[in-house]
This record gives C-alpha cells, structure tokens and sequence, in this order.
C-alpha cells in the first residue's frame, strides 16, 4: 500500500506540474504582451525614462526565453520558474528604488503611481511561480525591501513632504495585509491538498487489496451495483469471474509465500490484459472478478480467451527452481435485461463451475448469453 500511495503522490506531483506548466506558459505569454504594449506607448508618449529602455527589453528576452525553454523542454519547469520571479521582482525593485529615492515628489509621479499597480502582483507571482515552501518567504523578503526603501524615504524627507509620508504608509499597511491575505490563502490551499491526499489515501487502504493492489470485495460490489443500475444496450456490461486452478494444491506443497506469488502473478497478467475502464478485483483467495463494461459478444470472447491464454503461458518458478503451471478456470456472464446483481453473479458462478467441472483451463459462458461459448481445449 506504501508503494501504490507513493505512485500515487507521484501522479498528482506530474499532474500538478503539468497544470502549472500551462499557467506559467500563459503568464509568459500576457507578460510579454504587457511589456510590449506598455514599451509602444510610453515611447509615443515621451514617457519611457532610461531605467525602462534598458528594463522593458530584457524582460521581453528573459519572458521569451522563459516561454521557449518551457513549451520545448518542460522539465525546466523549476529554472523557467526563477526565471520569471526574478525577471519581474528585479524590473519592480530596481524601479521602486529608483523611483522612490529620486528627485521630487512621489505624488503625481508617473512611474511611481504606476509602480503601485504592479507591485501587488510581484507577491502573487511569488506564490504562484515558486514552490509553496519559498514563494511565502520570496513574498516577505519583497515585503522587507519595500519597507526598507520607504523607511529610508521617510527619515529622509523633510516636514514638508506630508503627502509622500502618507502615501508610503498607505503603501506599507496595505502590502501587509495583501501579504498576510495571499499567505492565508497558501496555507490553506496546502491544508486542503493534504486533506485531500489523505482521504484518498484512505480510500485507497478501503477500496485496495492489501497483497495483490487490485480493488477489494467491498469495492468491487460498488462497481458491480454501478454496472447492473446501466440498462442494458446492445453493449452490455459483463462478469468475468476467474478462479486459479488447483492453488489449494499449490499452497500445500509450496507454501504460502509461494501462493502469494501465484496471486500477484496472475493479478499482474489479469490487470495488463484488460482495458483501462474495466475493473479488476480480487474476488477471493484465489478468485477474480472482472467488470467489464459496455463490450460486445465478440470483443468479450477474445478477451476471456486472452485472459486464460496469458496466464496458461505464464512462467513460475518454486523456491527449488521447479516450474509451477499455472491456469484459470473462467465463467462469463453478460447482463441480462432486467436480473438482478445476485442473479448476475451466480450464472457467472454457475459457468465457472461448468469450466471447472469439464477439466479446468478454460471458459464458459453463461447459457443464456447471446454468444456461444468460448471453449478452449485444456492443456
């Protein structure tokens, strides 16, 4: 179970970073829009300053590269996040220095009163692109430099300077509570991942067989009322119910651990051979049940054959290197137009015990499926 719930983690971490992926190469994308519109029109306007003809172009090349390297190589998913933080973090810092420590007032300033719309979006960058253990911490080393150059403004301005005083404290008390509301919402959002990662994990305990990783009992029967509750189609659902041929004997002579062996064998062989929508439970000690649904007479005799095929072809070796055979014994059973989930399973019981009682190693549909038989010749 450790090692299904570790596959799992790793699932959801590519999952995860493949939807981050897709938002970074957006974000990418309208940054390299923004800076182009913003570079146009400051230049027409005569308001481009020295520091932006020399900023906006290299964030244009950082966001470009950033984007290329993303879209051809997404396993730099980590460098084309630092790329982007820090491509914007340095524009933003090396501007609010620039701006704040300048001459004159910071009141009517134009790149300072345009610094304070884009300033908020540097901590949402810094919780959106970084990990979740260094965008919180990214964010209040932002904090702190602001604070440090405001400071630095405020000591030295003079009694005269009452607007700008009031407008970096604007700036400083509203950037704290922005910054104490985005990592709020971090914390929670990782409370909620790890809520969610253990409830499936529990689900997993509930629903999984502990030996064989298949689904349990319990979780086959929900399959099997999911499956009887369809109405029957010209592609009905179907049971395919296995059970592992002399394994009592096996067990004797071999031993639990090499029984165990047999179960995980022939689980892997049953779980590779049939289709991702189709379930595969273990039913029993030595018994398999296979929900099969929406599959045609034709298709459901090729694979009940398949099945009983691949496992037949199996090789298996006992702890003194002796070859043990291996075979299934398998009854068929599609849906019936108005049965039961009892009366599923026991005509799907019923074509088992026929396979069994007419030399194992092969399998038998139920009488009254409208396909014939499938009957392969024991070996």
């Amino acid at each position: 179970m450790d090692n299904t719930y570790e596959l799992d983690e790793s699932a959801a971490r590519r999952r995860s970073d493949a939807l981050l992926r897709s938002i970074m190469l957006s974000l990418f994308v309208a940054g390299i829009l923004a800076i182009g519109v913003l570079w146009a029109f400051e230049s027409r306007l005569g308001l481009l300053d020295e520091l932006c003809r020399i900023a906006y172009p290299t964030m244009l090349v950082a966001f470009v590269a950033g984007a290329v390297m993303l879209y051809l190589r997404p396993h730099t998913l980590v460098i084309a996040r630092w790329i982007g933080f820090l491509s914007v973090i340095g524009l933003l810092a090396i501007q609010f220095v620039a701006a704040v420590l300048g001459e004159g007032p910071l009141v009517g300033n134009y790149p300072f009163i345009s610094l304070l719309m884009w300033l908020p979006l540097a901590y949402a960058i810094a919780m959106l692109m970084l990990e979740t253990q260094h965008g919180p911490w990214a964010a209040c080393a932002l904090f702190a430099f602001i604070a440090v150059v405001s400071v630095w403004r405020l000591v030295a301005a003079g009694p005269e300077a009452v607007s700008d005083t009031a407008l970096l404290i604007n700036l400083l008390a509203s950037h704290l509570v922005l910054l104490a509301c985005l990592s709020g919402l971090v914390k929670f959002k990782l409370a909620l991942a790890k809520a969610d990662a253990r409830s499936n994990h529990l689900f997993e305990q509930a629903s999984t067989d502990p030996l064989s990783g298949l689904a349990n009992r319990r979780y086959g029967l929900a399959m099997l009322r999911r499956a009887a509750e369809e109405p029957v189609a010209e592609c009905s659902s179907a049971i395919i119910l296995c059970d592992i041929d002399r394994f009592k004997g096996i067990n004797d002579q071999n031993g639990h651990d090499v029984g165990d062996r047999v179960v995980l064998t022939v689980a892997a062989i049953l779980k590779k051979n049939t289709r991702n929508l189709d379930t595969v439970i273990r039913w029993g000690g030595d018994e398999f049940l296979i929900v099969v649904p929406r599959i045609g007479a034709p298709a459901l005799a090729e694979l009940a054959e398949r099945l009983r095929a691949r496992v037949a072809a199996a090789v298996l070796y006992d702890d003194g290197q002796v070859a043990i055979p291996l075979s299934l014994s398998i009854g068929v059973a599609a849906q019936a137009d108005g049965e039961t989930l009892d009366g599923w399973v026991k005509r799907a019981d019923e074509a088992l015990y026929l396979a069994k009682a007419a030399g194992r190693n092969r399998c038998v549909f139920a009488p009254d499926v409208a396909t014939s038989s499938c009957v392969a010749a024991a070996t």
